[in-house]
This record gives structure tokens, C-alpha cells and sequence, in this order.
């Protein structure tokens, strides 16, 4: 990382909060996956339904497991990072408020997504991955 880098990121750059940010990511496609073998391989609604309120749970949550990997950034890029994760939160907040399962699962993917690109979260992930490395703007 560069000495320009290390500065604009703060001390510690963004690889701990890339690193959270990652496992979040993770996390979420193993719901998604293990929701779709419960609907699709099992046929059991309710484990699907069960599943994709955790993911909700779990994207409602994401603005508090990150804050403390916010501390020593740079202020615009702690405020960006705050309000992408806050817009995450604030899709999951809607979706169990509406209690729409359909909601829950749409959550992170845009109508144009494909099978095998990115969901949102993760190609939020991978932008302030380039920028970290200088290659680009998140």
C-alpha cells in the first residue's frame, strides 16, 4: 500500500474493515445457498422463509459489525462506507418490516443481476478493494 494510500485510509488502511466486509459477504451467499437447497433440493418453505430472515437479520446488522473498523479511516471514506452499508441496513429494516419473504431474498441483487456475477454488497467489496490498491474509486 502505498504512503498516500495509508494516509487517505487511515492507519490501519482499509484491510481490516475489507477483511469484516469479506466475511460479511461470505456469510450471506452460505444463507443464500443453504436457503436454496431447503426450497429447491428440500422443498421445506419454512426453513427457506427461516433463512432468508437471516440474512435480513444479518444485512440489518452489518452498519454495527463494521463500525469499529471505521475508526482511524479517513472521514469521506468512513462516511461512504457508513452510508453503503446503512442503504444495505435499510433494505433488510424494509424487507422484515413488510415481512416479504420475496423482499428478503432480493435483497443485494439489482433486476439486471445474472447467476455468478456479484451481488451488491460484494461489488461494493471489491471497489474499495481497487481503491485500496489504487486502481480505481468506490
Amino acid at each position: 500500500m502505498s504512503k498516500i494510500m495509508k494516509i487517505y485510509c487511515g492507519k490501519g488502511g482499509l484491510e481490516p474493515i475489507l477483511r469484516k466486509m469479506e466475511a460479511e459477504a461470505a456469510a450471506v451467499r452460505e444463507i443464500e445457498r443453504r436457503a436454496a437447497r431447503a426450497l429447491y433440493g428440500e422443498g421445506d418453505e419454512a426453513a427457506y422463509r427461516g433463512l432468508m430472515r437471516e440474512k435480513a437479520l444479518r444485512l440489518l446488522e452489518l452498519p454495527d459489525t463494521v463500525a469499529p473498523e471505521l475508526d482511524g479511516l479517513e472521514p469521506d471514506t468512513a462516511a461512504m462506507i457508513r452510508h453503503q452499508v446503512g442503504a444495505f441496513s435499510y433494505g433488510a429494516e424494509k424487507a422484515l418490516r413488510l415481512d416479504s419473504v420475496f423482499y428478503m431474498s432480493a435483497l443485494l441483487y439489482p433486476e439486471n443481476h445474472r447467476d455468478g456475477e456479484d451481488n451488491d454488497l460484494e461489488a461494493f467489496v471489491a471497489a474499495l478493494r481497487r481503491r485500496a490498491a489504487g486502481r480505481g474509486t468506490a
